[in-house]
């Protein structure tokens, strides 16, 4: 498996990044290195064999400017037991996340139940 940590120069967010990896490995039990990328990055950005874990199916984003969308402990330990489970490797379950089967895949959208729309209440003849 291949993690990639790709930060603009400077970016006060990388280090905070990196240790969120390090804390998902470390919980995972997986002694993995990560790769450091300093360019032209939407900063910080982890890649996991090349998915970005908040974008999970689209390309990574180019341009040195920092993310609204940093990446969260649940999302790299989501990927990283996404890309363990396509490659056999064995990773244990988190006890707080929801099981297997109820999760979206990586890259699948999320469904949700249609909302129901409530009719409005008729307006008083004076509120036209």
């Amino acid at each position: 498996m291949r993690i990639e940590l790709l930060a603009a120069p400077g970016c006060p967010h990388a280090a905070a990044a990196r240790q969120v990896i390090t804390d998902c490995l470390t919980r995972l039990g997986l002694d993995l290195p990560i790769i450091d990328r300093v360019g032209r990055y939407s900063s910080p950005t982890v890649l996991i064999n090349g998915v970005d874990v908040m974008r999970s199916g689209a390309a990574p984003p180019v341009g040195d400017a920092c993310r609204l969308d940093l990446p969260t402990p649940q999302r790299v330990l989501d990927a990283l037991r996404a890309h363990a489970a396509d490659h056999d490797d064995p990773v244990p379950p988190d006890e707080f996340s929801a099981p297997a089967a109820s999760r979206p895949r990586s890259g699948q959208p999320t469904r949700r139940p249609p909302r129901r729309i409530r009719p409005s209440a008729p307006a008083s003849p004076g509120e036209e």
